[in-house]
């Protein structure tokens, strides 16, 4: 039970040749057995929804590539309870876009924007303040925030959109995931954020920034 499982519709090859079918050997039992549900549920969203394929082929082609990458590890937990969920690929895209730059400048080829170069470090591991980031940080995550409206006029869907919005408002897994990741993202570039100020900046970031915009664009 594994990667094999995919049904052949969605098999991806990227321009290195690596194919989902050859490997499946590297990735977790744990994890396949989840690639496993999240392959039905595309099958499920097709027949809702036929927009969404190319957003769920996008997602396919990276996730693959993360979880054969072991320092993700850690991400995935939230990711596959996000989409158990019920959050769509679109949403789980641009959350992992943050920590994986592939993903955003692949979504900004596809609407003609800048792609994004980062590759900022600290020397040394220091406490979170957004007054005192150097301002490469503070714009690779307004960029990310940005970036959402961008995902979604990539696939216009009202039901996709109704999707987004009832994940946002109602999805504690999808809060929990955004959380993790921004601070993994944060943590790669030796800066240390808490849970609770995490919890605080993703709350913010959906409730307050997003989905007033999203809301406002159906």
């Amino acid at each position: 039970m594994g990667l094999n499982d995919f049904s052949a519709d969605i098999d991806w090859q990227d321009e290195d040749g690596i194919s989902m079918w050859n490997v499946s050997e590297q990735i977790s039992e744990v994890y396949k057995e989840e690639v496993k549900k999240w392959d039905a549920r595309i099958k499920k969203t097709r027949k809702d929804e036929n927009k969404a394929k190319q957003q769920d082929m996008l997602l396919a082609k990276f996730l693959v590539k993360i979880l054969i990458d072991k320092k993700y590890d850690s991400l995935f937990p939230e990711l596959f309870k996000s989409f158990d969920s019920g959050v769509p690929s679109n949403l789980i895209l641009w959350i992992l876009s943050l920590v994986y730059i592939e993903i955003s400048n692949e979504l900004r080829v596809s609407i003609e924007k800048k792609l994004i170069n980062f590759s900022y470090v600290w020397e040394n591991t220091i406490k979170f303040s957004w007054n005192n980031l150097p301002q490469e940080v503070k714009d690779r995550i307004n960029l990310w925030v940005e970036d959402i409206l961008d995902v979604i006029q990539l696939n216009p869907s009202k039901i996709y959109t109704k999707r987004i919005i009832s994940s946002i408002k109602k999805s504690s897994e999808l809060k929990e995931f955004t959380k993790k990741v921004l601070q993994y993202f944060l943590s790669e570039i030796n800066i240390y954020m808490s849970d609770k100020t995490a919890g605080d900046y993703s709350s913010f970031i959906m409730n307050n920034i997003i989905l007033p915009k999203i809301e406002k664009s159906k």
